[in-house]
């Protein structure tokens, strides 16, 4: 057994665990490998009905830094939060069982929050397809975020993407080290992602609140793999409603944050990429539903009254002309069109 209770922890890693048997070992083979050891590793299992748990409690007894809660499923906000109870380590950080980081990433991490006294430090990242193909790689500058800049620069991309940059896109709680302190001090927590859009967003927002240097990296350390059954790709029923609510929720933030002229075209892009989005994954049950439904759903998704009024004055500057048609299908409520261009989604895999 690998011995860690003697050791200071430096840094908490919050893993939720459910239904992952195929890929735990890699996430967890990756963190119990960091360069850094003074490490605490909390497994939440919640609630796996294959063998995660099992895994979980084998991974614990081989390293005494590891740490397994076994709970009822409740989704992955509540079981980060059951971590986050138990965490022993002066930063804290999320990781997702399907996902992996590089082995240098605490050591740099810790080395960058110490020396820069940052009260958050966020990171590149890498999508990998099915197959291990890197797909995408995020845009994140190197930089140093100070007092007002924190709210009127780095706070922005919470909002959404700005279609005109691609600084930040996608960086979320699991590319972002914390300051267990403030977070405890606080009584910053997740909300159930069955409730709200966007947990991890709404957690930085309110984390946000308290800090005041931010520092950002462009290594991507972390490596989000993209498989057919993860927790956000399967199918949401109530996908549009819950987004709308977040809009408005990012609407209320902004208020309190008065950056609200510069994040309203950032919010209407969130509505925008979930749009696609609903319209993709009507396609992709239409074997199961049918075509007539699948055009019935669709047209209810163009109709929608918010969604009206957001296409209506969405900035389409700098969309490229796939995005265009489908905004102008959407506006003129194309409905056949609006098909034709998710299923070239489908075909083409975004």
């Amino acid at each position: 057994m690998i011995m860690g209770a003697v050791m200071e922890t430096r840094v908490s890693v919050i893993v939720p665990v459910y239904n992952v048997e195929k890929y735990l070992e890699r996430c967890v083979k990756s963190l119990t490998d960091q360069t850094l050891r003074e490490i605490q590793i909390i497994l939440v299992d919640d609630g796996s009905s294959d063998g995660s748990g099992e895994l979980c409690r084998q991974f614990a007894e081989k390293d005494s830094r590891i740490k397994v809660i076994s709970k009822k499923n409740e989704g992955q906000g509540l079981a980060r939060n059951s971590g986050l109870s138990c965490v022993s380590g002066k930063y804290v950080t999320f990781v997702d069982s399907d996902d992996y980081i590089d082995t240098d990433t605490f050591e740099v991490l810790w080395n960058t929050m110490e020396s820069s006294r940052a009260d958050l430090c966020c990171y590149s990242y890498v999508k990998h397809d099915t197959e291990g193909k890197i797909v995408y790689k995020a845009k994140v500058d190197e930089r140093l975020y100070e007092n007002n800049a924190v709210y009127t620069s780095f706070l922005l991309h919470y909002f959404g993407d700005d279609p005109l940059l691609d600084d930040l896109r996608g960086v979320s709680a699991c590319m972002s080290m914390f300051r267990t302190e403030i977070i405890n001090n606080n009584k910053i927590r997740f909300l159930s992602e069955r409730k709200v859009f966007s947990e991890d967003t709404l957690f930085c927002l309110d984390y946000c609140k308290y800090i005041k240097k931010v520092v950002t990296l462009s290594h991507p350390f972390y490596h989000y793999c993209l498989k057919a059954d993860s927790f956000t790709k399967g199918y949401q029923e109530k996908r549009l409603e819950l987004t709308i609510d977040f809009c408005n929720t990012l609407s209320r933030y902004a208020c309190d944050y008065k950056v609200e002229e510069l994040v309203s075209e950032r919010i209407n892009m969130v509505l925008w990429i979930t749009l696609m989005d609903c319209v993709k994954q009507e396609i992709l049950r239409s074997r199961e539903t049918g075509v007539r439904k699948t055009y019935q759903m669709i047209r209810e998704i163009c109709n929608h009254s918010y969604v009206k009024e957001v296409i209506r004055n969405m900035n389409t500057d700098g969309f490229h002309m796939k995005q265009k048609l489908f905004w102008f299908a959407i506006r003129r409520r194309l409905i056949p069109m609006v098909m034709i261009l998710g299923i070239l989604r489908v075909k083409q895999g975004i």
